[in-house]
């Protein structure tokens, strides 16, 4: 009923949408520019890149790849009439880099630094960093202390429990768990579900992980391994990551369908005359 009614306003309600969007961002950058240096009080200030300082030799760490090769879509793809800029999202590098004493903040937990800016590649570079919680959030906690060494799979798009970001968003990081110390514990989102856990078990990693219930983390060894690619684009080093990670496993003995149909409701995220294509696939 929402999802109709939001469609019957069309133009109206996506307007309201972006007045109400740039009401509270306005009122957050005017809290940015006032707030205290005190990390538990204001939004961040701003953010860094770790990719830059890594690459201007700040700190151990290594970049694995600058960009991946994706296929060029034409004018008539999906990609390309989707208008989501999807093709615009490489060169994307995959890194990881080390810190000490490394505060992590808001329900992403991304890292933040003594002068108050978030990490961006935590965030998901410029593209997604407005929107981050880490980067949004008044008020911390008083902070939890983790001793040793920790890499994070946390992130906003693995925060909700949802198994497509689980799958292409969290897990592809570990590809960079190998080059870290044998002991380093793997932060997860307290809300991932029973399939996250197998897939952690599958790794080997049964035992190594710990859900981050907490909004505020001081880190003592903080090994940040960055996405694999900006999320809901091209990666296929995330899709071979996963295959040499996974397809072992599968069952041997059943059959899929030849063709078959995902059929996504609910959030007004599915196709608009989807009853009409079903009926064309049937």
């Amino acid at each position: 009923k929402l999802l109709a009614q939001r469609r019957k306003l069309g133009p109206i309600y996506h307007h309201l949408l972006h007045v109400r969007r740039w009401i509270v961002n306005t009122g957050l950058e005017c809290l940015r520019s006032i707030s205290p240096s005190n990390p538990r009080f204001g939004p961040a200030k701003g953010s860094f890149s770790a990719y830059e300082r890594l690459r201007e030799g700040n700190g151990p760490g290594r970049v694995i790849f600058e960009s991946q090769q994706v296929i060029a879509a034409g004018p008539t793809s999906l990609r390309t009439k989707a208008g989501l800029d999807q093709q615009g999202f490489q060169p994307w590098p995959f890194f990881w880099c080390s810190w000490e004493q490394a505060r992590l903040v808001g329900r992403t937990l991304a890292a933040m630094e003594k002068d108050k800016r978030i990490c961006l590649e935590g965030a998901y570079n410029q593209h997604c960093l407005p929107g981050d919680p880490a980067y949004r959030t008044l008020v911390l906690p008083p902070s939890t202390r983790l001793d040793g060494n920790w890499t994070s799979l946390v992130s906003r798009w693995t925060i909700s429990a949802n198994f497509y970001h689980w799958f292409l968003d969290a897990l592809p990081r570990l590809a960079a768990l190998d080059e870290l110390p044998g002991d380093t514990g793997i932060l997860v989102p307290s809300t991932i579900g029973g399939y996250a856990r197998e897939t952690l078990r599958w790794l080997g990693l049964e035992g190594r992980y710990r859900l981050a219930h907490e909004d505020h983390l001081i880190v003592e060894h903080f090994h940040f391994a960055s996405p694999t690619a900006m999320t809901g684009c091209d990666n296929p080093y995330a899709v071979g990551f996963l295959r040499d990670a996974f397809l072992g496993r599968a069952d041997k003995t059943f059959a899929t369908p030849k063709r078959f149909y995902v059929q996504r409701v609910g959030k007004g995220r599915g196709v608009l005359n989807e009853t009409e294509v079903i009926a064309f696939f049937r």
